[in-house]
């Protein structure tokens, strides 16, 4: 039955007060029960580190996790309960499938560690095979099979123990593109269909955003936004969202205006949110690739925020093209166009920033 994760202020350092690093700093969150959770963010962000906490295989400083009702780790209560009594499933990138053994062996090797009967061994390795689509694999080893084959079976592995938790540590990363894609339709189908808590992590922003029920986008060890894909997305709350996480132009905000605008070196910029307001630091205002709208004439749209630019570079991508537009001094803008629309460097274009579309946010 699957479980809720509550994470309380949990803190984990490496090294000595002087040199060591802090992985974890202050992280609190929470998990529904049924819920897929991805952890996003840069190398070294702590994402791995969280995983690896809730899993018992690295012990915090301070700080406590609940996996449903049960503590499983407490500093206050010197509670730290063993991976094996968490009843949780793991799936990491290397597979770690047993090379002598049969894929049927594999995915049974869990349920003859709890001491299952013969029989439902055979019913659940059967179903959990079924699940991923690797039935008719059963009596292959791991050899045999293709990398996306192997990552089904792990899967199918972790999940007829029957775990009240499932984790997976960058499950797709050594997959080529296009099976990467597959797969991760595929763990997003398992876990709709076992309604499975899951635990997600990965530097992959494609794979968060069509995971995710809830995302979690982390860096230098702490939590800096979560919400559903589609709210970390389109309302970021930092610079470092809003940039990391899609491709998003930060235009920097020179003053705030007493009218509520705000200063550019674009010129005057209206916004309909704004994350700043009493932070302290730098300030941008960030507005989506796609979000910017240029043509030749005037925008016509009753735009608040329109620019006279010149076109400087255009980059084809295939199904999209990417246009670089420059205003005085340093200002820049990229916007994602169409593939088939034509596009004159050298020459002015009116550019459109709508002001629902962009937000004032810290560095």
């Amino acid at each position: 039955m699957s479980a809720s994760v509550t994470i309380e202020q949990l803190v984990k350092r490496y090294g000595d007060a002087r040199d060591g690093v802090t992985a974890l700093d202050d992280v609190s969150l929470t998990m529904s029960s049924g819920e897929l959770t991805v952890l996003l963010g840069p190398s070294g962000c702590g994402k791995t580190t969280l995983l690896r906490s809730v899993g018992g295989l690295v012990t915090p400083d301070s700080g406590s996790i609940h996996i449903g009702d049960q503590p499983v780790f407490s500093s206050a209560d010197r509670i730290d309960v063993a991976t094996r009594k968490r009843h949780i499933g793991m799936v990491f990138q290397s597979y770690a499938l047993w090379p002598n053994l049969s894929v049927f062996d594999n995915v049974a090797f869990p349920l003859k560690e709890q001491r299952t009967s013969r029989a439902a061994i055979r019913t659940r390795v059967a179903d959990g095979l079924e699940l991923v689509g690797c039935a008719h694999l059963s009596r292959r080893f791991p050899h045999e099979l293709s990398g996306g084959q192997q990552q089904r079976v792990a899967l199918a592995r972790a999940l007829a123990a029957e775990p009240r938790l499932l984790l997976l540590d960058e499950p797709l990363s050594n997959l080529d593109a296009g099976l990467r894609v597959r797969m991760r339709g595929e763990i997003r189908r398992v876990q709709q269909r076992t309604e499975q808590t899951m635990i997600h992590v990965t530097h992959d922003q494609g794979e968060a955003l069509a995971l995710a029920d809830r995302l979690v986008v982390m860096r230098s060890g702490q939590v800096i936004q979560m919400g559903t894909p589609r709210e970390v997305y389109e309302d970021p709350r930092t610079a470092f969202v809003a940039d990391f996480l899609g491709s998003a132009n930060l235009v920097e905000v020179r003053r705030h205006r007493p009218d509520g605008s705000v200063e550019t070196p674009l010129g005057p910029m209206t916004a309909a949110r704004d994350h700043h307001q009493g932070s302290d630091g730098a300030a941008y205002v960030a507005i989506r690739q796609e979000d910017v709208h240029l043509g030749e004439g005037p925008c016509g749209r009753g735009c608040a925020n329109e620019y006279e630019l010149s076109l400087q570079a255009v980059e084809y991508l295939g199904d999209h093209q990417l246009a670089t537009l420059a205003g005085g001094g340093e200002a820049r803008l990229i916007a994602r166009c169409p593939a088939g629309e034509r596009l004159r460097p050298g020459i002015g274009y009116r550019v459109c920033l709508p002001a629902e579309r962009c937000s004032v946010v810290p560095s």
